[in-house]
């Protein structure tokens, strides 16, 4: 019987890397595919990038090919992790990741950036604070921003 490697390997479709451009933040950019395989190690990168307790995260995906709902576990998981703590960011591109990030409400809950750059000149030293959901009015076929009200007394 063959000896078990302890040690984590990262799937071969996955690339993640860490880099600090600034003192207060951390970029984990992303490229490959996130699926059931890959998302184990892509989220204990985050989790290690968080562990270094930077004031914002940004989160790179505009090289991924393949966001599947592990991923977006992952991206869930990892906003609650930063909820009320870290600022959270997500840079990405390309409709087939857009897509699935829309219609997964992350881009309702996240910041979002097309461009990395515009990411890390973005002020997100403070905490996320909760977004408007968007509805889509069905009699007009447009979104319609729905306000957070209180409950009932």
């Amino acid at each position: 019987m063959p000896a078990h490697d302890p040690t984590p390997t990262t799937p071969q479709d996955l690339r993640v890397a860490l880099s600090r451009p600034d003192p207060a933040s951390t970029v984990c950019t992303v490229s490959g595919e996130i699926d059931l395989a890959s998302a184990p190690a892509l989220s204990a990168q985050l989790r290690h990038a968080l562990a270094t307790h930077p004031a914002r995260l940004i989160v790179d995906i505009t090289a991924v090919t393949l966001l599947g709902a592990p991923g977006i576990h992952v991206l869930e998981d990892i906003e609650g992790r930063c909820a009320g703590r870290t600022g959270l960011a997500l840079v990405y591109s390309g409709e087939p990741v857009r897509t699935v990030l829309v219609l997964c409400g992350i881009t309702n809950r996240i910041r979002t950036f097309s461009e990395l750059s515009l990411a890390i000149a973005s002020r997100l030293t403070e905490p996320d604070t909760p977004r408007v959901p968007r509805q889509r009015a069905a009699e007009h076929g447009t979104q319609t921003v729905v306000p957070h009200a209180p409950p009932p007394n």
